[in-house]
């Protein structure tokens, strides 16, 4: 039987390769040259004929490439993955956008050029209406005209995601990739408020590396670790390249532990400082809404210890400091003192005066817990 099945492809191959038809596939190839386009009708007809020469698992054999190469999921195939939010076509931005964060390599099947780690693929691939495929005049990423706008503007031209443009300081796009809440216009011309950040960028050894380098140390893009303090290869797990394993510190404090110097990237670090970083608000609903849940990364150090991470050392460094626009601590002038954690509190059984120890996060921070609590399941 297999035996028959490598004559008929071969009788395929030969048949094809010899014809003089304009819509005929090239020599030794099996499907003309636009066939990514036109072949869902028959795949839906005889699903079975396409593993002859793709595979009984779909994932390619010899020349012939894996559908997944491609295809998001399946079998049976789909072309793009589940909308996000179903009344919004797919080409905005919370849609097809959340996906291609999570592996814009699998969409260089259809709309890329061909190459591996470093090439910097362009997807500008020719598909139906778009003749410059995602930078086209009809799509977002090659002009001025995204039709699903930010409020103030798009995506800067000829990138794969939000990024800073250096010569238009004055472009919102330099702080989204940071992350920050940005309002998108829906379908019914409404601001909506998203989570722009690439924290939960996946696939980064392939993805990330088309333009970021092997190693993601710079290629087209720069350097990861112009703003990671460690590499996100090594440590992909939420704060850990840059605020070190629980117990977390501040970014300037783990560069010394590691030995780097501070600091990277100046303007990273100032969009920081200025509020454009989500911080909390990437973690979790259930990840951060209990006191319990803030000690996982805010541990207690041991009362005679001088490690800058222990909460006490955080706050008693804090003593005469500006309070944090963040917290709702009581300082009166906005400056830390000591009965901002330590208040007086009169003892009736003493009949003194006693300093109380306030030890629930939540009294100060309440950025951090969620705006609604129970967390919903």
């Amino acid at each position: 039987m297999m035996l028959l099945v490598l004559l008929l492809a071969a009788c395929l191959l030969a048949g094809c390769g010899s014809s003089t038809s304009s819509d005929a596939p090239g020599v030794g190839l099996v499907h003309p040259p636009d066939w990514f386009l036109t072949h869902d009708d028959q795949a839906r007809e005889d699903l079975i004929g396409c593993q002859v020469c793709h595979g009984g698992d779909f994932r390619g054999m010899a020349r012939a490439v894996s559908c997944f190469s491609c295809h998001w999921g399946g079998p049976p195939f789909y072309i793009h993955p589940p909308a996000v939010v179903k009344r919004l076509q797919w080409r905005h931005p919370i849609n097809h956008g959340s996906w291609v964060k999570l592996d814009i390599a699998a969409c260089q099947g259809c709309h890329g050029e061909r190459g591996g780690v470093g090439s910097d693929p362009r997807f500008a691939r020719p598909i139906r209406q778009m003749e410059l495929g995602c930078e086209s005049t009809a799509g977002c990423h090659g002009n001025g005209n995204d039709p699903y706008p930010p409020v103030e503007n798009g995506h800067n031209p000829y990138t794969a995601h939000p990024s800073r443009q250096p010569a238009n300081p004055d472009k919102q796009d330099r702080l989204h990739w940071y992350g920050e809440k940005l309002p998108y216009l829906d379908d019914q011309g409404l601001a909506q408020l998203q989570f722009i950040s690439h924290y939960n960028a996946g696939n980064l050894d392939g993805a990330c590396a088309l333009c970021h380098g092997a190693t993601l140390q710079g290629g087209v893009g720069p350097a990861c670790t112009a703003c990671h303090v460690t590499s996100p290869l090594a440590e992909p797990t939420g704060c850990v390249s840059c605020h070190g394993a629980p117990p977390v510190q501040p970014a300037d404090s783990y560069l010394q532990e590691v030995g780097r110097q501070a600091p990277l990237d100046p303007v990273f670090f100032q969009e920081v400082q200025a509020g454009f970083h989500l911080g909390h608000e990437l973690i979790s609903c259930r990840e951060r809404d209990s006191e319990p849940a803030c000690r996982r990364c805010h541990i207690n150090a041991p009362l005679d210890s001088n490690d800058p991470r222990s909460n006490l050392n955080r706050h008693h460094l804090r003593t005469g400091q500006p309070l944090p626009p963040d917290s709702e601590a009581p300082a009166p002038g906005g400056i830390y003192g000591c009965l901002t954690c330590h208040p007086l509190q009169f003892n009736p059984e003493t009949f003194a005066w006693e300093t109380k120890v306030v030890r629930d996060c939540a009294v100060c921070h309440l950025f951090p817990f969620p705006s609604t609590l129970p967390c919903p399941e």
